[in-house]
Parts: C-alpha cells; structure tokens; sequence
C-alpha cells in the first residue's frame, strides 16, 4: 500500500501501511498501552527480586490491612492491562481500516469519518477511566498530582515521583493529542489522514500549554518538598536542585512559543545552549540521584564511597552500564539530529518512533529508581 494524498495545508506525504498504523492522533493511546505491558513486565521481573509492597503501597500506609503481596499486585496488573488491551486493540483496528479505506479514496460517510476521527479520543478516555477504576491509591495521587502538585512524604512518596516522572515522558504526546483535539473540534469530519498533518498553532498555544504541566507538576513537588521542615537539610537542598532541573524545561518550550507567534524570531543558539544543559543536567540526575550510582556522584559522601556503581545491587554489572548509556543517548538525541542536519527517521513518523525511545528509557529509569528506593528503605529499617 502506497501513494500519496493531500492533507490540511496542502503538503503531501506518501501514504503506507505505517502512516495508515501510526496516525498522530493514537501516539499517546500506543504509547501508553505500550507503557503499561512495559509496567507489567517490570513488576514481574521485580517481583522475583523484592518485595514490592515495600516500595509501591497499594492501600493507606496506616490502613489495617495488610499491603498486598508482590504477587497480588503481578495479578491486578495483568488482569487491568489485559482487560485494557481488549478494549483498545479492536477500536484501534477498527479506526486503521477506515483510515485505510480513505487512504485508497473511498468516501466515507459522515458516521464513519467522525467515529474514525474521534476514535482515539474515546480510546484514551476509556484507557484512563479503567486504569483509575483498577486502583483507589491510583486514584488519590493521581488527583493530588494534578490539583496543584501535591506530593506527600514517605512511604508514599515514590508512588507520587514514578507517576510524576512517567507523566514528563508523556509530556510531547500530550502536545500532539491536544493539537489533535483542537483539529478534532474544528472538522470533526475531515480526512482522517489529516491527522498526519497536525496544526503546529493550536488554538492559543495550547498544547505547549499542556507539554508544559508535567515539568511544572514535578517543579511544584519539588518546591513543595523543599519547604517540609520535618525533612533534613541535605533532603531538602536535593528537592530545591532538582526543582532547578525541571525548571530547565521552560525556555525550550519559550522558544517554541517564540517561533510560533513572531515569523521573524531568531533563536541564535542560546536555545542549543539551553538544551545542552536540560540534557547534562538531566542525564546526571538519573544516574547519580535517582538510581544512586557513584560513577557521576563527585560530592563529599561520593569521593568517600569511591565506587562507579553501587555496593548492592539486583542485577549483573552490564545492565547497569547499558541503562546509562541508553540514558545518554536518547537525552543527547536531539544533538545527533542537529549534526545529520536531518531527522533519525522518516518525517511523519519520526515524533512515534521518537516518543517511543522515550517511554522505553522511562522504563528502564523506573528498574533502577525502584531498586534505589527499596534499598534505601531497608537500609534505614
């Protein structure tokens, strides 16, 4: 399958079996079914190393109850991502063929263009409604995330930063979706294969609007943290610098706003600059802060362990090297395009396969963040 069709704006793209498969509108709803077999697999390799009731609670940390078991919380997890799966597989073939179907110019009726149109709508609203229905602690801190950042303190902390941080990996399908919507309720009957051609001026900006609330929720908690006087010094001047880093975000996406809204803006290179530092910063917390590995870590209490990994751990040495490489890749990605002068891969579908290299890193950041925490926690018991 192959050709080429007109889409909004009148730019031509060729037409394939892939551009037909990864329409811009089902990124996030791929994404996240891809994140969430992603999150099952990891809990069960997990699951044969430690107690994961110890790290991730699953009811109030004073409930009479007991935790669930490591195996309890395997078994809910498949039974809500397979339950998921079913739902979100048939309606994303169902919007393919009919995106197919135009591909090949056959006219649709208007029923079939608004249910092609809308389907990943429908998909992401369903996706979300039962992976909130599955779990109540899901539930409350994904509420208290996004009303106005709040975190809370140990134990329940780390369920609040791997549900923070995944939302940041989201965050450049989030902009597409939302320029998807904007189309969306625009012409609710166009082309389907518009959709490959999304606006780059959604109404208003929108959609850096909404790239921007999961770098400026994890700046909240940051600063939110800072301010626990309970907390140690060291503790809080970690919250205040990692504040720092998310802040870091902000004037990329200035950028992008800037070259939106005045054609005659030159960025110069303090943007590359900016990037630069989002990229080094970035990559040297996930190493040295979030996985607590010495082979960045040049502080006092660093110099004294003088190890390039960690005294314990869970898995062999080589995991922990290929994590921090694949780390710096897809952080410094951006810089390999700028010195190819073109995009990794094909342009339509470059953002996906992208995007997709980013949830696998979040991934393997969440093996590695996890294991920190739990024996952090069992070194202070």
């Amino acid at each position: 399958m192959s050709g080429t069709k007109g889409v909004e704006g009148g730019s031509l793209l060729p037409v394939d079996i892939w551009s037909v498969l990864l329409l811009a509108p089902q990124h996030v709803v791929l994404l996240a079914l891809v994140g969430l077999w992603l999150w099952y697999w990891e809990l069960a390799v997990l699951s044969k190393k430690i107690d994961l009731s110890r790290v991730i609670l699953c009811n109030e940390p004073y409930d009479i109850r007991p935790q669930p078991s490591s195996l309890k919380i395997l078994q809910s997890t498949r039974a809500c991502v397979v339950r998921i799966t079913k739902i979100i597989v048939p309606m994303y073939i169902g919007a393919s063929y009919l995106a197919y179907k135009a591909a090949h110019g056959a006219e649709l009726p208007w029923w079939q263009l608004l249910a092609a149109n809308s389907a990943a709508l429908v998909q992401l609203v369903a996706l979300l409604w039962m992976v909130l229905r599955s779990s109540r602690m899901v539930r409350r801190c994904l509420a208290r995330t996004l009303l106005g950042g709040g975190i809370e303190g140990k134990p329940l902390r780390t369920n609040y930063i791997l549900l923070a941080d995944t939302l940041t990996s989201y965050g450049k399908p989030l902009m597409d979706f939302t320029a998807y919507l904007v189309l969306l309720f625009r012409n609710p009957l166009v082309d389907p294969l518009a959709a490959r051609d999304l606006p780059s001026n959604a109404a208003l900006n929108i959609d850096l609007v909404v790239g921007a609330i999961p770098s400026a929720i994890r700046l909240v908690q940051c600063l939110r943290e800072f301010q626990r006087e309970e907390d140690t010094w060291p503790t809080r001047r970690a919250s205040l610098f990692n504040a720092v880093k998310y802040s870091t975000q902000f004037p990329i996406l200035a950028h992008a706003l800037l070259g939106r809204s005045n054609s005659r803006y030159a960025s110069g290179r303090w943007v590359r600059w900016a990037m630069l530092l989002n990229s080094a910063y970035s990559f040297w917390w996930d190493v040295t802060m979030d996985w607590k590995l010495g082979l960045f870590n040049f502080s006092s209490t660093g110099m004294e362990r003088n190890e390039v990994l960690r005294h314990r751990k869970l898995y062999s040495v080589k995991y922990y090297y290929g994590a921090v490489l694949y780390d710096f890749a897809i952080k410094f990605m951006w810089l390999w395009e700028l010195f190819i002068g073109r995009a990794l891969f094909r342009r339509d579908l470059n953002p996906v396969w992208l995007h997709l290299l980013e949830v696998i890193r979040r991934w393997i950041w969440t093996f590695f963040k996890i294991e920190a925490e739990y024996f952090s926690a069992n070194a202070k018991k």
